[in-house]
């Protein structure tokens, strides 16, 4: 499923130089096996994954945000 995310990551523009886009990507994987961490994003999103990149979270917060940036700047004609 990993994969999958990267593959919608690239086809919205956003490219593997970002630290963001892995960080992105492997939040993505872990909502879609578990969508109520949707509930409270701060609290069961970001804190996992900041674990596994061995970073804060609000590293991975910003960098979320950074990949979403560039998302609506590529595609955003896309999402609506």
């Amino acid at each position: 499923m990993l994969k999958e995310a990267y593959d919608m990551l690239y086809r919205l523009g956003v490219t593997a130089n970002y630290v963001g886009f892995f960080q992105t990507a492997f939040a993505v994987h872990l909502c879609m096996n578990q969508p109520d961490r949707l509930l409270l994003v701060t609290k069961w999103v970001y804190p996992d994954v900041a674990k596994q990149y061995k970073t804060s979270w609000k590293a991975v917060e910003r960098n979320i945000r950074t990949v979403n940036e560039i998302v609506w700047q590529k595609s955003g004609s896309l999402l609506g």
